[in-house]
């Protein structure tokens, strides 16, 4: 049964504390049902890790008892419960509340009274918020107090809003188009795409299935967002150059260099995991590019063998990740302002490594998938001022889910005199 499954892997993540992504993903490998209960089971796993904090608020006023009093299963089966009386309208709330019954009696018998009445008393209840404008943001979106007021001190009140508002909206499938193998015309024969501002970056509207297609498989295109996209067109690799990706898994950006520079000239990638660098590779070989070197290499650590030797260099840094929180739900949640704070220093040391490798002339693109100037204006601005010899390349990017219908990016151009 879906909602079954759904409650194991939804347990493996708030228990246990595994990524979200993982969890679905051993959790469907291992499950024989349907493709259209696969998919149910999804979408109550992420729905609810989503809206956890509004789900969790709203059984607070209605249970007698504690939500973390309660044994794992109860509590997981009464927030998926809540998730579907409030974001799945295909569902009659009477469904709900039996297969949320039964599934009780099955898990924990003696409690099946008490998830009926939490239930039933919600229905006659409705929906409550706090009054106070940031408690009210962070439950009625949901996502913790630190970053409703960080966004509200970037962004002010009613851009928060809308920024957290479409942090909990369904991304667009975004595609790049490879040139080396496919025009858009050739892959529009086959999908149904709707354009954007790139020559080569598309929305899929159908199929939704892209990654199973033959024309993925045969390296016609890679699923990557239009923001990702912008970040390398911005950094703008020509072929013939020397360009170095520093931190490269899973190779998104690294093979989007390679298609702009025409498959001429040399990119070395890093990452510092074995068996991610061999991601790169593998998406290298799908998509028919040969230009890529992908090796084993901590990005804060000098190759002292190609100081100033790159024409061009990609610093995609590890961020905290609130730019992908549409994809990502679960980061909210794994986050806290101690680790931000972390991720700042070695956010800092990856970039001045990088300034290492650029030649006189060259260039480097400091790039981020959050919206937190900590990770993003202050580290670039420390940056320049510890190092004359760069100067900006234009105006810094920050790209917004509300209002350019793309994953939150940073990024900044830096030229070296």
């Amino acid at each position: 049964m879906p909602r079954e499954l759904a409650l194991g892997i939804l347990l493996e993540i708030t228990e246990k504390n595994a990524y979200a992504d993982l969890a679905v993903k051993n959790g469907l490998a291992s499950s024989s049902l349907e493709k259209r209960d696969k998919a149910l089971a999804t979408s109550l796993v992420y729905g609810t890790i989503q809206h956890l904090r509004f789900i969790d608020y709203q059984l607070s006023a209605v249970s007698a008892r504690p939500i973390d009093s309660l044994t794992p299963a109860v509590r997981g089966i009464l927030r998926m419960a809540v998730y579907q009386f409030r974001f799945m309208d295909r569902i009659p709330n009477h469904a709900v509340v039996n297969e949320a019954v039964n599934m009780t009696k099955r898990r924990a018998h003696s409690a099946s009274a008490f998830v009926n009445g939490v239930l039933r008393n919600m229905q006659r209840r409705g929906y409550v918020y706090p009054k106070k404008l940031q408690e009210r943001l962070g439950v009625e979106y949901s996502v913790p107090d630190y970053l409703v007021k960080l966004w509200i001190q970037a962004f002010g009140a009613a851009e928060c809003e809308k920024l957290l508002s479409a942090s909990n909206e369904v991304p667009p499938i975004s595609i790049r188009i490879n040139p080396l193998k496919a025009s858009p015309a050739e892959v529009a024969a086959v999908c149904r795409l709707q354009t954007t501002q790139l020559e080569y970056g598309f929305h899929v509207e159908e199929p939704k299935n892209i990654a199973e297609t033959a024309m993925f498989r045969e390296g016609w295109l890679s699923i990557q967002d239009i923001g990702a996209q912008m970040a390398s067109l911005t950094l703008a690799p020509r072929p013939g150059q020397k360009v170095l990706d520093m931190c490269a898994a899973p190779g998104g950006k690294t093979t989007h260099m390679a298609e702009l520079m025409e498959n001429q000239g040399e990119i070395t990638a890093w990452d510092i995991h074995p068996h991610k660098v061999e991601l790169i590779r593998k998406n290298a070989k799908r998509l028919g590019i040969s230009v890529i070197w992908a090796e084993t290499h901590d990005a804060r650590c000098p190759d002292n063998s190609h100081l100033e030797y790159y024409d061009k260099v990609m610093v995609d840094v590890p961020c905290s990740g609130l730019g992908i929180l549409r994809k990502k739900p679960d980061i909210k949640w794994q986050r806290t302002e101690s680790d931000l704070e972390a991720l700042t220093t070695v956010q800092a040391e990856i970039l001045q490594n990088a300034a290492r490798h650029v030649r006189p002339g060259g260039a480097l693109l400091y790039s981020t998938c959050t919206l937190h100037r900590a990770e993003n204006e202050d580290i670039v601005e420390a940056f320049l001022k510890e190092h004359p010899e760069f100067s900006p390349d234009g105006a810094y990017h920050t790209l917004l889910p509300h209002r350019d219908n793309t994953d939150g990016f940073f990024f900044a151009k830096l030229r070296k005199r």
